[in-house]
């Protein structure tokens, strides 16, 4: 795991010194190194996830989790992440009130979503405590 992470850190470093080297000396590949250097990472951050998904699967499968309870945490994390990109893309963009939106719009979404599994947990915490 830790050689992972090191090998994304040189590689973006490399990438971000190549692009630089290269929009100095009036370059048009630059953009393509940033390109390329981001294909990369993003391509071995999706390799990552692999032992991930193993075990998502498997407590999916397991009798002790409800897949619905699985897959809704799943796809919560899923709207996290879309609506973080869209979120910085806002903020790059100088667009503070439309990222403000759009943060609270993801954080409506996951907790729309989330309402079945907390309505569980609750049902489950009052059984247990009537015991």
């Amino acid at each position: 795991m830790l050689d992972d992470i090191l090998k994304l850190c040189g590689i973006t470093l490399i990438g971000i010194v190549m692009a630089s080297l290269l929009k100095n000396r009036g370059s048009s590949i630059a953009p393509y190194i940033t390109q390329i250097t981001a294909v990369i990472i993003f391509s071995t951050a999706v390799a990552a996830l692999v032992p991930l998904i193993d075990f998502v699967r498997s407590l999916a499968g397991g009798q002790a989790y409800s897949s619905d309870a699985v897959s809704t945490v799943i796809l919560a994390s899923v709207i996290a992440v879309i609506f973080r990109i869209l979120s910085d893309l806002c903020k790059e963009n100088g667009e503070n009130m439309l990222k403000n939106a759009v943060e609270f719009a993801g954080n409506a979404e996951i907790i729309l979503l989330c309402l079945p599994v907390i309505k569980d947990i609750v049902s489950v915490s009052t059984e247990m405590m009537k015991l």
